[in-house]
């Protein structure tokens, strides 16, 4: 309903309670509330600065929530402190503003957050520094704007929902104190009592204006001065309601509790008989038209069957005809303002791309053409419908801008386009990344387990000794140092933050240590030595078989590295 009376250009009031508990400001007490208790947890920061009410723009805690999951800040001794890390690909000017916003932040939540954090107050001490954050962080005055903005854009719902919920929140901590305001509790209590208020509370709206179509249910809506009633939804088991079966109380035993005096709720047979009440209070409203509507089917596919109602009326008024609505979208008499138009030119400009047009749609469309709101947008709707792929590809000039004019290739990047050119287009023409994250992935250990390997056989190879005379202790010592050695100097804080990132360094030793040994027995087996780790393509000079011609358009350099080189000494020459 409340999307499609809009598309009519129909004003319409949906009688109902609305949940306040997603609203803004509720989010930004429970984000506020939720960073005391995680300690600066970045989910909790970014939760309450997301209401857009903690002073902080779209942009800025866009810009500061990629800085922050980037560099790892956790806890709010890292957010008291300057931060120095540069993540990749970041320039210095970025530091010296998410600095600023740290500062910014923890100057408006620190005070409050060292209230919070303070053990053995009253639920009054809670609710007081809670109510002095929101004066603070004029919450109240940046309800007032959205509201009046709200109402100025016409969502007289929101508007009404915007301008009571402050009003909502203040009487609730007020209940709260009153009731419990001496209690001393810990401040996870404090927050489990305030979630239970705030998502019991609800905003009712009344009605902006007469002259609109309003909206209700049989219980709750109360209608006067009826002239037409379009009753909806009268299938089997929604009108009446199907009652909720089972229950400890028996029938026999709640008679016997009501002639004692105990006030029971309505029994199922009672309950028929109230929304019999209700039909039949809501159908002999109008004064001139009752409109009934019932589904053939739900949106799964199931047949429906209508109410008992349905085949009750039909037996009092044997004359009345049953119309079945026809699919939206093709029919032009449901057409009646610009807005809803849109979906039979849509459908009008698919039959157009096959060669059918009728009068009809040609008038839809010149009307679009001269309409100064429409005219843009459905020129565009046109050309993407009669537009053609364009196989085209990159020019050269385009291409050497983006790749430069010697294309310099790896294996993994030349694999990435055979599997998908866009692909390849978007990592390494376009740049794309995406967001940073702080930790240790999967390609860092390869790094690390390269490098590590590297560092061991180069040790070896400058001791003078040879790999087979080495015995499996020494070689678990020594590769125990290089990897040491070099997770200290790659990666640094995060393969040392936490006790995960100790565990795969670890693991990483473990699985490095066997794969020595392994490399062990296989050269004590045969005759060949490792004579080079790691050597790259760029070492072989102008070898063809690395620079490959692209004609006169340019060339390409195929870079990389070969992890180890073995030789064998033989009568002659060396073999590899």
């Amino acid at each position: 309903m409340k999307h499609i009376f809009p598309q009519y250009e129909i004003p319409a009031f949906v009688d109902e309670t609305r949940q306040i508990l997603l609203n803004p400001c509720l989010e930004f007490v429970r984000g506020a509330l939720e960073i005391v208790q995680r300690d600066y947890a970045a989910e909790a920061v970014f939760r309450c600065l997301r209401t857009g009410m903690a002073g902080f723009s779209a942009d800025e805690t866009d810009e500061l929530e990629n800085y922050v999951l980037a560099a790892g800040i956790r806890g709010h001794r890292k957010w008291k402190k300057t931060w120095e890390y540069r993540p990749a690909q970041r320039r210095e000017e970025v530091l010296e503003k998410v600095n600023d916003y740290r500062e910014r932040l923890v100057e408006r939540f620190e005070p409050f957050a060292e209230k919070m954090r303070k053990k053995g107050n009253t639920l009054l001490f809670y609710a007081t520094a809670l109510y002095e954050l929101l004066r603070d962080c004029e919450i109240s005055r940046q309800l007032q704007e959205r509201a009046a903005q709200l109402e100025a854009d016409g969502e007289m719902g929101q508007a009404r929902e915007y301008s009571q919920v402050y009003g909502i929140l203040i009487r609730l901590l007020d209940e709260m104190a009153e009731l419990l305001g001496e209690e001393t509790m810990e401040l996870q209590e404090f927050t489990e009592i305030l979630e239970a208020g705030l998502s019991e509370a609800k905003v009712g709206v009344i009605p902006p204006g007469i002259d609109q179509v309003q909206v209700g249910d049989i219980r709750r809506t109360r209608l006067a001065h009826v002239k037409v009633l379009f009753f909806l939804g009268l299938n089997d088991g929604w009108v009446p309601a199907r009652g909720n079966d089972g229950g400890i109380v028996s029938d026999m035993e709640r008679e016997l509790l009501k002639e004692n005096g105990m006030e029971l709720a309505p029994t199922a047979r009672e309950n028929s008989y109230i929304q019999r009440f209700y039909l039949y209070q809501n159908l002999t409203k109008p004064s001139q038209h009752l409109y009934l509507s019932w589904c053939l089917g739900s949106s799964d596919g199931v047949v429906m069957r209508p109410s008992y109602l349905v085949s009750n009326i039909r037996r009092l008024f044997p004359k009345i005809t049953v119309c079945e609505e026809k699919e939206p979208g093709s029919e032009l008499w449901q057409t009646t303002t610009r807005k809803n138009g849109m979906q039979y030119f849509l459908y009008g400009l698919q039959e157009a791309r096959m060669g059918k047009t009728e009068p009809e749609w040609k008038e839809l469309y010149r009307t679009y053409a001269l309409d100064d709101e429409y005219r843009e947008r459905v020129r565009t709707l046109v050309r993407a419908a009669f537009s053609r792929g364009n196989s085209r590809q990159l020019s050269f000039s385009a291409s050497k801008k983006l790749y430069g004019e010697v294309m310099t290739n790896s294996v993994t990047r030349l694999e990435q386009f055979a599997a998908c050119a866009f692909a390849h287009f978007a990592m390494y023409g376009l740049r794309l990344r995406e967001r940073e994250l702080y930790g240790v992935k999967p390609a860092d250990l390869g790094i690390l387990f390269h490098r590590s390997l590297e560092l061991f056989s180069r040790r070896i190879a400058v001791s003078d000794r040879d790999w087979t005379e080495l015995t499996e202790q020494e070689e678990t010592i020594l590769m125990e140092q290089c990897v040491d050695e070099v997770s200290e100097k790659y990666g640094a804080d995060a393969l040392h933050s936490d006790a995960r990132s100790a565990y795969t360094i670890n693991r990483l030793k473990r699985i490095l240590c066997r794969s020595a040994w392994v490399l062990h027995e296989q050269l004590a087996a045969g005759s060949f030595r490792p004579s080079g780790f790691e050597v790259s393509f760029a070492d072989a000079g102008n070898l063809e078989t690395v620079n490959v011609s692209l004609g006169e358009h340019g060339r390409m350099h195929l870079q990389g590295r070969i992890d180890r080189i073995d030789t064998a000494q033989t009568i002659g020459d060396g073999g590899i």
